[in-house]
């Protein structure tokens, strides 16, 4: 059952799932009605995207220039996730601006489930240990043929950001 429940997980990872891990593992650092008072309306502009390798300096370094407030962060490890996820997050909470980054920490094989429909295949046959024939062999309906599926994981981590309109 354990196995089972491992494979799905596996191949859930591998296809995608349906929602972004930056969603997922989103943390609110304020209140949600907070956030629409701090600016006049919904952002309608795009969220900036800002690619980094040191996080907390970047994000002390926009906190510096004033009248930005962090709203929330994610912070996942998994396979690589595409950082529109993030900016299609980050405009649904409404901020504005997204520093994130991604670190590779390991590299995993598991074996999945895989599966052909019938054909003609060659399988070998031994006969007392000396010699080896190989004989087509045809197969009818759904074989299953388990391969083996490597994945790469990474740290990932998002701040997401507001600009404060000064009408606080």
């Amino acid at each position: 059952m354990i196995k089972l429940l491992s494979t799905l997980f596996i191949l859930c990872v591998v296809a995608g799932c349906s929602t972004s891990q930056y969603k997922k593992s989103y943390v609110s650092s304020i209140d949600p009605n907070t956030v629409s008072r701090m600016t006049s309306e919904i952002q309608k502009t795009e969220p900036k995207l800002i690619q980094s390798s040191d996080v907390d300096n970047d994000v002390s370094a926009i906190l510096e220039q004033g009248n930005y407030v962090i709203i929330g962060n994610s912070l996942f490890n998994g396979p690589l996730e595409d950082a529109e996820n993030a900016k299609k997050h980050a405009k649904k909470i409404g901020a504005t601006h997204v520093v994130y980054s991604s670190e590779h920490t390991e590299t995993i094989s598991k074996k999945v489930p895989g599966f052909t429909k019938k054909g003609t295949t060659r399988q070998k046959l031994q006969i007392d240990g000396q010699a080896s024939y190989y004989t087509p062999v045809t197969t009818s309906g759904t074989v299953s043929r388990p391969y083996t599926k490597t994945i790469k994981l990474y740290d990932q981590q998002a701040v997401f950001l507001i600009k404060k309109d000064m009408k606080e």
